[in-house]
């Protein structure tokens, strides 16, 4: 898709695979966060732990929620059909996620 598109679509193109590997990457280091919390044996390590691990879940949610939004804006300007509806996918996934992220943090509570 990348060779098919030339100049603008280029870089709406480039930007999507880097809102993606952006995206993967953050969900990686949520996870690892969850993993680390979950093998938090000790009632007051847990509770010191807990607001920090709410609070990045909510910046990354915080991220998705911009992502989504600049990926919709950015999709009216893509030309190529296959890179439209992998960016429409794409913004999908950014909401499910971010929804995921904040029903995540809300069970913290």
């Amino acid at each position: 898709m990348l060779k098919a598109s030339q100049g603008e679509g280029f870089e709406i193109v480039n930007d999507l695979d880097h809102t993606a590997t952006t995206a993967e990457d953050r969900l990686g280091a949520a996870g690892a966060m969850l993993k680390m919390y979950d093998n938090i044996s000790c009632n007051s390590d847990r509770a010191m732990v807990k607001p920090i691990l709410k609070r990045e879940l909510a910046m990354y949610s915080w991220l998705f929620d911009q992502e989504t939004g600049r990926t919709a804006g950015a999709l009216t300007f893509v030309k190529v059909p296959a890179a439209a509806q992998m960016g429409l996918q794409m913004k999908d996934e950014l909401r499910d996620a971010k929804e995921k992220l904040t029903a995540i943090a809300a069970s913290l509570d």
